[in-house]
């Protein structure tokens, strides 16, 4: 008898707390990380590779970092904002020893940037138009790898083109250094 006391108890206590109106739980705001880092190529001169990655005249390519808004950005989308933050930089944002080949170039805009992913490699082409402008035989090389590094340091593609004014970006600049 004690047994069906205890169970009939039992149920009796579980159905009345099932009866009970439950209070609403808030949902706790937890802070979310809304931006995204992005890599942009910088130039640290006549470094000859010892802190970065050995370009054209004894320069690095090293790099530095800035902010986007958003965490999930696509791939192409990231390419863009890096490469905008590129062009955005002046001379002066970019503290000594650092060195922007693309300073004195002019309207630089990226239009498009595809991906295309063929099962062996995927591609990254970007199309930019503007005024690529070079200070010398030194900063082709500069200019070129400012551009390809930020593209290829906010990728994952294995393969990397860039077009300014429908040109490739390799044939932009003539053998004697000089911009086309």
């Amino acid at each position: 008898m004690k047994k069906y006391a205890i169970i009939l108890l039992s149920i009796l206590l579980v159905s009345c707390n099932g009866m009970k109106p439950e209070k609403p739980v808030k949902p706790v705001p937890t802070e979310v990380e809304s931006e995204t880092t992005l890599q942009i190529a910088v130039v640290k001169m006549e470094d000859d590779g010892k802190t970065g990655e050995k370009i054209g005249c004894g320069d690095s390519i090293i790099y530095i970092e800035k902010t986007a808004e958003g965490t999930k950005l696509e791939e192409t989308k990231k390419i863009q904002l890096a490469l905008k933050e590129l062009f955005a930089i002046g001379v002066t944002a970019v503290d000594d020893p650092y060195y922007n080949g693309l300073q004195h170039s002019k309207n630089l805009k990226v239009e498009n940037v595809n991906e295309t992913d063929n099962g062996d490699n995927s591609i990254i082409a970007v199309m930019l138009s503007g005024e690529l402008i070079s200070a010398g035989t030194c900063d082709d090389p500069r200019i070129k790898e400012q551009i390809y590094s930020t593209v290829k340091a906010n990728s994952s593609a294995d393969e990397v083109q860039v077009y300014i004014n429908d040109q490739a970006l390799e044939e932009y600049f003539d053998m004697s250094g000089g911009a086309e």
